[in-house]
């Protein structure tokens, strides 16, 4: 009978010892979560452009951006590199989105996209356009 109240003894010991471990693990797991809401946040009023695909191009290419939340004027504008303004597109709502671009409006060379938010450049790329 002895060792089975020794074994129970243990068993309790490691029993308390589990639930200090659990509430750690729960306590540090609430902390993530914490720093995972502010990371969203600052994801949700960030804006940025991917890189255009593809890149070189010859007869169109996609820009892919995501535009923050809480934004009032945002567009999209291509400048060659004498920084003339070859392109223009409105973007009208907040969140992820594409534009399409024909090579047909644009002469071989490189450009210079930009994601404009409230008339501050958020995101610039670069982009080839070939022959």
């Amino acid at each position: 009978m002895v060792p089975i109240v020794k074994a129970l003894q243990e068993l309790d010991i490691r029993n308390n010892e589990l639930q200090l471990q659990n509430m750690e693990l729960k306590r540090e797991l609430e902390l993530i979560r914490v720093g995972l809401n502010l990371e969203e946040k600052k994801l949700s009023t960030a804006s940025f452009l991917y890189q255009n695909f593809p890149n070189p191009f010859n007869t169109e290419t996609i820009i892919k951006y995501v535009v923050g939340s809480n934004t009032v004027k945002v567009f999209l504008k291509i400048n060659n590199l004498k920084g003339e303004e070859v392109f223009y597109s409105v973007i009208e709502k907040p969140g992820s989105g594409e534009v399409k671009i024909d090579a047909g409006v644009l002469s071989p060379g490189m450009y210079v996209f930009s994601l404009v938010v409230d008339t501050k450049i958020a995101d610039s790329k670069v982009m080839i356009v070939e022959e």
